[in-house]
């Protein structure tokens, strides 16, 4: 027997059977049937196949970048603790330039205001935002 050859007995015919008025042949299983069947299949296979493997590069992606800003921020409390023991003034001086320097990279970038979760679910809605997952707002 043929393995491209169609099946005698599947669940489409069988549920051909159920649906079909008598003497109808509104559901034939020849072999062109089968071959579109199959390659539909196939497409499938290859698109599913696409998601997952766009599903782990995102989950490997969004993690590495997890991992870098705990490490810069863990950096940054070290550089903040070591300040400590010299002068309150050199801490508080430190804690002033940090906040000016993330006011001035948010500052030209807009979108980047905010905690982002209003702009997440409008989008997750189908609205479209425009530089809002660029890398400068990410900055």
């Amino acid at each position: 027997r043929d393995p491209m050859s169609p099946p005698a007995k599947t669940p489409l015919s069988t549920m051909a059977k159920l649906f079909r008025k008598k003497g109808s042949m509104a559901v034939t299983l020849d072999s062109t049937h089968f071959n579109k069947c199959s390659t539909v299949q196939e497409e499938e296979k290859g698109i599913l196949s696409r998601f997952w493997t766009l599903l782990v590069v995102t989950a490997i992606l969004s993690s590495s970048l997890s991992f870098l800003i705990d490490r810069f921020t863990f950096a940054m409390g070290l550089l903040r603790s070591s300040l400590m023991g010299d002068d309150f003034l050199t801490v508080l001086g430190f804690d002033v330039f940090a906040a000016c320097l993330a006011r001035v990279i948010v500052r030209p970038t807009i979108e980047a205001e905010g905690s982002g979760f209003p702009e997440m679910k409008a989008m997750l809605f189908g609205k479209v935002l425009f530089n809002f997952l660029t890398l400068r707002v990410l900055v």
